[in-house]
C-alpha cells in the first residue's frame, strides 16, 4: 500500500510565499510556481499570496525572459492584478480605496 502525503491548498499557499521565493530557480520553474501561486491566492483569496505573485513576476521580468515565456508571464501578472482589483473590491473596509 502507497501513502502519500497530499496538501491541501492552503497548506500549499501557506508553504509557497515562505519560500525562498524565485531567485534559484530557473525560468521555467519559476514561472509555474508563480502561476500556482496565483491561482491558489485567487481560489483562496488570499492577498498576501497575490502581492507575493506579483513581487516574483517583477522579479522573473527583470530576468528578460524569451518571447513566448514573456507572453505566459503577461498572463499570469495580469491575472494577479485581477486577484488584488477583485480582493479589494470584496472588502468593505476598502471602500475609500477603489
Amino acid at each position: 500500500m502507497c501513502t502519500a502525503m497530499v496538501q491541501t491548498d492552503i497548506e500549499r499557499i501557506d508553504l509557497l510565499p515562505a519560500s525562498n521565493g524565485i531567485s534559484s530557480l530557473s525560468d521555467d520553474s519559476a514561472l509555474a510556481l508563480i502561476g500556482e501561486l496565483v491561482d491558489l491566492s485567487h481560489v483562496l483569496q488570499r492577498e498576501d499570496g497575490t502581492e507575493r505573485a506579483i513581487a516574483w513576476c517583477e522579479e522573473l521580468e527583470s530576468r528578460k525572459p524569451s518571447p513566448k515565456m514573456q507572453a505566459t508571464l503577461d498572463y499570469f501578472h495580469s491575472n494577479a492584478w485581477a486577484n488584488k482589483v477583485g480582493l479589494r473590491n470584496s472588502d468593505p473596509k476598502a471602500e475609500g480605496t477603489r
